[in-house]
């Protein structure tokens, strides 16, 4: 299944400082008070062939997992062989 949000993500990912993207990623895949918006966008990163380094991938992993949240869980659980080092 094709999202339209992996095309953005990979246009920003090609287009500017990755650092500062995968930044902005992070936030964006770890907030809590938005967490339906956070799994939506876990989702689609896992979808993309290990972005960011392992540190960065092993710290969204734990924050998702650490989450009261069970779509942020589930998220992780239903895809973890994808976004984990």
């Amino acid at each position: 299944m094709h999202h339209p949000a992996e095309d953005i993500i990979s246009e920003a990912l090609a287009s500017t400082d990755e650092d500062c993207v995968l930044h902005l990623f992070s936030k964006l895949c770890t907030d809590m008070e938005n967490s339906t918006l956070s799994a939506s966008i876990l989702r689609c990163l896992e979808r993309h062939d290990r972005i960011g380094t392992e540190i960065w991938r092993a710290e969204i992993v734990s924050k998702a997992l650490m989450s009261e949240n069970i779509e942020m869980q589930d998220c992780m659980y239903r895809n973890f062989g994808v976004i984990t080092v």
